[in-house]
């Protein structure tokens, strides 16, 4: 898992389990149940938590099109349609009150690549399920413990 500029230098295919890159998106393969786990992980990492009640849809709009929506953009205009909002937004139960732990860990994750500059609130160093295995420049690498 990294943010999307430094997801753009790892490849797409790799053994090490890839799951949070530039990449994800671009794949009509993905399965949209690990696109949307894909879109809350980024949701609370950019936003703190899931409140089902309260989503910020402005936000969120960004982020579905990035994460979930990706493939119909394309000459379709920008516009998200409300069939896929409902369905993302209908599984926030799934999300809501999880430990954030057990959501990272639907898809297999090994590794956490974190650009502390780009993403300050990711605040990745908060969780005790984490064990920093490298860190320069602020760039940190976490191992999934």
């Amino acid at each position: 898992m990294t943010n999307g500029s430094i997801s753009n230098s790892v490849p797409a295919y790799t053994h090490n389990n890839v799951y949070f890159s530039e990449y994800i998106k671009h794949y009509s393969s993905t399965p949209f149940e690990r696109r949307v786990n894909a879109f809350y992980v980024n949701y609370i990492l950019e936003k703190g938590e899931i409140n089902c009640d309260n989503l910020d849809y402005s936000a969120s709009d960004k982020l579905m099109k990035d994460w979930v929506y990706f493939k119909y953009l394309r000459g379709r205009g920008t516009e998200v349609p409300v069939e896929i909002k409902d369905a993302v937004f209908g599984g926030c139960q799934n999300y809501d009150n999880r430990d954030f732990y057990d959501i990272l860990n639907e898809y297999r994750l090994d590794y956490i690549l974190w650009d502390k500059d780009l993403n300050p609130g990711w605040e990745i160093d908060k969780y005790d399920f984490v064990e920093e295995i490298y860190n320069k420049n602020n760039i940190f690498l976490y191992k999934i413990i």
